[in-house]
């Protein structure tokens, strides 16, 4: 547990689960709803540290900061509001599309 690290509190974007390193085979601590609150302590690469429900922990980047839209593209008029993540489900990696 991190002592005086200062965290931005955020509201999680979507459902996912919280782990306890920055990899998908990592222990699963809990489960993470839409709106949670999580304290964002850092992010690097595709995984922030948060604390959630006491404990520090992992999620994906996504879950934080949402998906990352090129909006310089020249179609913007087909760009929406969702995304596609894959997610881990049950006993197997299933797609979800997620919006906002």
């Amino acid at each position: 547990m991190v002592g005086s690290t200062c965290a931005e509190p955020v509201k999680a974007r979507f459902d996912t689960y919280f782990y306890q390193a920055p990899r998908y085979t990592a222990r699963v601590l809990d489960e993470v709803q839409t709106q949670a609150r999580l304290d964002v302590i850092s992010c690097e690469g595709q995984w922030c540290r948060v604390r959630f429900s006491g404990a520090e922990g992992y999620v994906r980047d996504l879950v934080v900061h949402g998906p990352q839209i090129d909006i310089s593209h020249k179609d913007k008029k087909n760009l929406s509001d969702c995304f596609k993540a894959d997610q881990p489900g049950g006993n197997a990696w299933q797609v979800e599309r997620f919006c906002h």
